[in-house]
């Protein structure tokens, strides 16, 4: 097969299976961290499933992509008042991030009971302040 016409299938499947794991829908509030191939696919399933969509990037570039893919919302996350207004607002995040990153700073962002699953496979292991998972019963998964 043509690896670059069956990629798009991979990314489908990865991210549509913890979406649909934590039965997001319409009453629920979603981050994707990440537009490449698996936050395109992300950005998309979360819309079309009706959830409220925020794409989190570092590109203010990748912008306009993100609304057209179904994000309501596109936060440049090197934007610290950006990122502090939706502090504690989101009950399910996906990180499609290969690349090293600061996990705590979205953690920060989930409700109480929040989920945050890593789709992406950074080389090295993050950080991760286990004292914002516990206070507030949020999972990493």
């Amino acid at each position: 097969m043509n690896l670059a016409g069956v990629a798009p299938l991979r990314c489908a499947g990865t991210t549509y299976s913890p979406l649909r794991h934590r039965k997001i829908g319409k009453e629920h509030k979603v981050g994707v961290v990440g537009l490449g191939g698996l936050g395109h696919m992300g950005v998309k399933f979360a819309s079309a499933f009706s959830a409220d969509v925020v794409l989190f990037t570092t590109s203010q570039a990748k912008i306009p992509d993100g609304l057209r893919l179904g994000a309501h919302e596109v936060v440049v996350s090197k934007n610290d008042a950006e990122m502090q207004k939706h502090l504690r607002s989101f009950d399910f995040i996906l990180d499609t991030v290969s690349a090293e990153h600061n996990l705590n700073a979205y953690l920060d962002l989930l409700k109480r009971d929040g989920t945050l699953t890593m789709i992406g496979a950074p080389e090295k292991p993050l950080p991760v302040a286990v004292f914002g998972l516990l206070m507030k019963r949020r999972q990493l998964a």
